[in-house]
């Protein structure tokens, strides 16, 4: 039985399609961030909006630079600490847990430092910073 021409030009489509979803697929790192630490005393305040969208801009400026060495599958785990001012600048940004690999610190340092400066801290936060810690993972669950 012969299949009519457009069902075997629309499978032959969604075969090219799938494939060059995989090609893609594994051309892309596997990368996450832990959930950010606040390491500073919040008085009973909540910082969950002000989290999301501190994360959320990190998040995109280190996708954006993600590095050749992540992308050709090369592993890793960065951690940074560093302090959000009143003014949502930060300062003391610094490695605390490198991954081994120079590429991967830079690329997580390079996105703290260019989503910067976040947000003015909330008005009703009392202190004039808060501390945070940030884990980036390559290539790891």
């Amino acid at each position: 039985m012969a299949l009519p021409r457009a069902l075997i030009i629309a499978l032959t489509f969604l075969m090219m399609a799938s494939a060059v979803a995989t090609i893609r697929a594994a051309q892309e790192p596997q990368t996450s961030m832990d959930v950010p630490s606040i390491l500073s005393d919040t008085h009973g305040y909540d910082f969950g909006p002000y989290m999301n969208l501190l994360t959320n801009r990190i998040r995109a400026k280190w996708y954006e630079a993600m590095p050749d060495a992540a992308r050709q599958g090369q592993k890793g785990r960065v951690v940074l600490i560093f302090t959000v001012l009143r003014n949502g600048a930060i300062q003391n940004l610094r490695i605390v847990a490198s991954s081994g690999t120079q590429s991967l610190d830079e690329a997580a340092m390079n996105a703290v430092q260019s989503a910067s400066p976040f947000s003015a801290l909330p008005e009703e936060f009392r202190d004039n910073h808060i501390d945070l810690e940030f884990a980036f993972k390559y290539n790891q669950r």
